[in-house]
């Protein structure tokens, strides 16, 4: 008897981290309303869903956010991966930056990291933890909540721009990171530049999405786009999420970056393969080019004309916006909102 293919799947871990010093009062929040929506579009889809919570906040099932247990959760969510899989990360909490002891690639000499209960996570461990595990023709999302969180997953692709208004920026393509190849698909969504402060509101119901209570400013622009620009192309959604947290006053800027040159073009969507815009071997360190010839060979498209390409759109590499929004915003009586930023490894 032949044996019939394993349908692919959609495993999600959702961890919320509102910590002890500096600290926040939405992720659970956050936590909340992503994993509700991720459950419609899996519902949607016809996909079956697993899931897994961390989280710090006593009205929410699940384990706490420690570095043990997310390092745990994520051994969970990359194993027994089968093709078709839509793998889904998301972080709401704090982020920071610390000194790069490695040098590599570091423009700025700093590392990005996110902050567990009981220590950091800096982006070279979330690269080897999560993203270089991603296997060929499996896809993972990661959405990032947090400060300084542009390249907090070191992906070698990052959709540039020096503003909110990125398509009236001039947008280049640099060269990439040459230590950080994945077989899979990453494609991450960050809350701001490694520069910038992510911003916690006090109350997520001024956005329309149905929320109430503190949350992340991130987290909502994200799922505005996922109710409202589903299906569009998806440099467009990211330029309309910019726009939709500008038009609320706020500075940070959400950026993109990705594992492979994507094609902007391509429908906004949390599952499927990344379409590529044309073969980028040149690209790839030449110890892994042949395996990106053998698991994309498929894959290439030509070079493309789109309203996005028109606006000058590119992908680019560890580019680094401008430095807005320094220092942290202490809680005040009646929770007027706070960043997303932590100067102790303890969050």
């Amino acid at each position: 008897m032949d044996q019939v293919a394993a349908e692919p799947r959609v495993r999600a871990l959702f961890i919320g981290v509102n910590g002890t010093n500096s600290k926040l009062c939405g992720c659970g929040t956050d936590v909340t309303a992503m994993l509700v929506d991720l459950r419609v579009q899996c519902a949607f889809q016809d996909m079956h869903f697993e899931n897994r919570i961390l989280v710090d906040d006593s009205l929410l099932p699940g384990k706490m956010p420690t570095k043990g247990n997310i390092n745990e959760g994520i051994n969970w969510l990359v194993h027994d991966q089968r093709r078709g899989d839509a793998l889904f990360f998301f972080y709401s909490g704090h982020g920071r930056q610390v000194l790069s002891l490695n040098g590599n690639f570091e423009k700025d000499g700093l590392d990005e990291a996110i902050c567990a209960l009981d220590g950091d996570i800096k982006d070279d461990d979330l690269f080897k933890l999560l993203a270089g595990r991603v296997h060929a023709g499996v896809r993972l999302t990661c959405v990032f909540d947090c400060c300084h969180s542009g390249t907090i997953m070191d992906l070698p692709f990052e959709l540039v721009g020096h503003s909110g208004h990125a398509a009236r920026d001039r947008l280049h393509m640099s060269g990439i990171r040459s230590n950080n190849f994945t077989a899979g698909d990453v494609v991450v969504f960050s809350a701001c530049a490694d520069s910038q402060t992510s911003v916690e509101v006090p109350n997520t119901a001024d956005f329309g999405n149905g929320n109430r209570g503190a949350g992340g400013a991130a987290t909502q622009a994200f799922l505005w786009a996922l109710a409202n620009a589903y299906g569009l192309p998806l440099g467009e959604v990211v330029l309309k999420m910019r726009a939709f947290l500008a038009k609320k006053g706020y500075e940070q800027v959400p950026q993109l970056s990705s594992s492979r040159r994507i094609d902007l073009s391509m429908p906004f969507s949390l599952f499927g393969p990344l379409e590529v815009e044309q073969p980028l071997v040149h690209y790839v360190p030449q110890q892994y080019a042949s395996q990106f010839l053998s698991t994309n060979k498929a894959r290439f498209k030509a070079p493309y004309t789109s309203p996005v390409a028109a606006s000058r759109i590119r992908f680019g590499a560890r580019h680094e916006g401008p430095r807005q929004l320094q220092g942290d915003v202490p809680q005040q009586p009646g929770y007027q909102g706070a960043h997303r930023q932590s100067r102790s490894s303890s969050s």
